[in-house]
């Protein structure tokens, strides 16, 4: 049936309701997420089949139901700050940091989830080591990636300046 949701908007981002930016910035969120779901999904049904990626199919993938639904709620409370974020910008500087501030947040709830689910998914115990690093390197290769056609994610992974030297 139909559902509804109160979203507060910000007076800044409210004013930019009138072009299509908005709508634009939304549906690259939406693919954004989408990015981090089907790695999060490809790797935890790869630990189902016990690292036997020709053996993945339906069953599999459905293990992955559960972790997939918290990384939903998970981006679901990211996704209107990030928007409003990016809205409010005025600067492609600006822009450029909210749109790395999300990448990271989607990223990092990911990985959580990720290492919370790969010991509950029943996998043969002398599969479970190959499953698993074969899982992270699924996951992280996908989400490296990211949307394709040169807009990878790949920068996710490097360590920032500050944490090398601490």
């Amino acid at each position: 049936g139909f559902k509804s949701r109160v979203v507060p908007v910000p007076e800044r981002a409210a004013r930019l309701f009138g072009g299509p930016e908005p709508g634009e910035i939304a549906k690259a969120q939406m693919a954004e997420i989408k990015v981090f779901d089907a790695a999060l999904r490809n790797a935890l049904a790869l630990v189902a089949a016990g690292g036997d990626a020709e053996k993945v199919g339906k069953k599999h993938y459905a293990r992955s139901v559960p972790a997939r639904a918290r990384f939903d709620r998970r981006a679901d409370a990211l996704f209107f700050p990030a928007l409003w974020a990016r809205l409010g910008a005025e600067e492609a500087a600006e822009r450029e940091t909210a749109l790395v501030t999300f990448l990271r947040a989607l990223f990092s709830a990911a990985l959580e989830i990720l290492d919370e689910t790969l010991p509950t998914i029943p996998c043969p115990v002398t599969q479970r080591t190959r499953a698993v690093v074969r899982a992270r390197r699924v996951f992280h290769g996908r989400v490296a990636k990211g949307l394709g056609g040169g807009a990878d994610f790949r920068f996710l992974f490097k360590k920032e300046t500050a944490d090398v030297l601490s």
